[in-house]
């Protein structure tokens, strides 16, 4: 009770000055129209400031929520792009003699990016999905920019993708066109630059051509775009050509990743697994 007092002794007249303040500040809001005019538009003005900056920060919290969605609707529009035979775009590109038997073949899975390992010859990706969602070895990975590597292992909540920067990184692709199959290494240091091998030299082969899977394994589906001929030569001896394929973004950088379910993988692999016993 005495500490009351104190405060009361020794701040009184301070509070009672604020108390008077206030009610002057009411008398004259409360019978001066001009005055009153001026209030009511300066509190609109602050109320209007917050609400807007209360909006920022809810939106901005809910970034992560928007950015799931619109990579779910993204999988779900290249999912059925690759699905539709005899369409033609880019960069996930089919060609235009792809067919298909089954409509629903392949199925998009969006995956978030837990981490990237850049070791110069031999990059990898750590996704945050793993057998628990349905991921499997052997899997391909692409964006919406063109393929980006396989799945080398799963655990339960993570897979570790072999980049397209890899030397371990081999895939079978063909020019558009031309129908002749050979394997797309990265044997460069540039991280936009791959290597097609084994295309015979009569093969036409012009700059500028599109290079796209060539669906010769369970990994990727025929058609999808990878690069363009930016190079091609005829090593001395050899009848094969060795052919610059320039990419259109380097795969380290990608931040939206779409594991692909080859739904029929399984059935193909047990027949092949049947003849190579033979």
């Amino acid at each position: 009770m005495r500490g009351l007092l104190y405060i009361l002794i020794k701040y009184g007249g301070f509070v009672l000055f604020v108390v008077f303040e206030c009610i002057a500040f009411y008398l004259i809001i409360k019978f001066n129209t001009h005055q009153s005019d001026i209030y009511l538009n300066s509190t609109n003005k602050l109320s209007g400031y917050i609400n807007e900056q209360a909006q920022r920060i809810d939106d901005f919290r809910s970034l992560n929520e928007q950015n799931d969605l619109i990579q779910k609707e993204n999988a779900e529009l290249i999912e059925k792009i690759i699905n539709l035979p005899g369409v033609q775009l880019t960069p996930i590109a089919l060609s235009q003699d792809s067919a298909y038997q089954d409509s629903s073949q392949y199925k998009l899975t969006p995956v978030k990016i837990c981490n990237k390992i850049s070791r110069l010859r031999n990059n990898y990706f750590t996704l945050c999905s793993g057998s628990a969602d349905g991921l499997k070895k052997g899997q391909g990975v692409v964006s919406k920019h063109g393929i980006v590597g396989r799945i080398k292992d799963v655990s339960e909540h993570y897979a570790l993708v072999i980049s397209l920067l890899n030397t371990q990184s081999g895939v079978s692709a063909l020019v558009r066109n031309k129908n002749y199959i050979g394997t797309l290494e990265w044997t460069s240091n540039d991280p936009f630059i791959m290597t097609l091998y084994g295309v015979p030299k009569h093969a036409d082969i012009t700059l500028g051509d599109s290079v796209i899977t060539s669906g010769y394994s369970t990994i990727f589906p025929p058609g999808l775009f990878i690069g363009t001929v930016d190079n091609f030569k005829l090593p001395a001896g050899d009848n094969n050509y060795e052919i610059d394929v320039r990419v259109k973004k380097d795969v380290m950088s990608e931040e939206f990743l779409y594991v692909i379910t080859n739904k029929k993988a399984k059935e193909q692999l047990l027949l092949e697994e049947q003849i190579i016993l033979e």
